[in-house]
């Protein structure tokens, strides 16, 4: 029969282990009996507990099959962006469904974090005003040598 699982003697031979001390404690196989284990974490109100003693393996709570929500109050909007890098290196990025939305920056993560945080000004300022989002609908195509990164972006 096994030693029992002994959580402080364990913590000690990591502890030396760690130090760099192999050779005062050999490693030996961890022995744990998963029912003691469980039933420390268990409350003792729980009717869990009734079936830690016949040694079966007790039933979870089934998990909501359906996914989160989000509140219908937040908007949420495609911002689609076509990026372009330049012969020096530098990227600029134009957003194809809206008018006039145009970034650069030396990286294209930059350069998208700015036509993103433009994009969410641009629009709580015309949800303020209480205009129209003037979308350019179907987006503008994109030139040569772009790639289109199609956002989603919550206000």
């Amino acid at each position: 029969q096994p030693a029992p699982f002994d959580l402080a003697d364990q913590s000690r031979r990591w502890q030396s282990l760690s130090r760099g001390n192999l050779l005062d404690h050999p490693p030996s196989p961890i022995v744990v009996d998963p029912f003691a284990i469980v039933s420390r974490f268990i409350s003792a109100d729980n009717l869990v507990t009734k079936s830690m003693s016949s040694n079966t393996i007790p039933e979870q709570p089934q998990p909501s099959k359906s996914l989160p929500t989000v509140s219908a109050n937040v908007p949420v909007f495609n911002c689609v962006v076509h990026v372009l890098r330049d012969a020096t290196g530098n990227v600029s990025a134009r957003v194809a469904n809206l008018p006039n939305l145009v970034s650069t920056g030396g990286t294209e993560r930059d350069t998208l974090a700015k036509i993103v945080k433009e994009f969410k000004q641009y629009l709580r300022q015309l949800a303020d005003t209480g205009t129209a989002i003037p979308w350019v609908d179907p987006p503008s195509p994109k030139e040569a040598n772009e790639q289109t990164r199609f956002i989603p972006v919550h206000l």
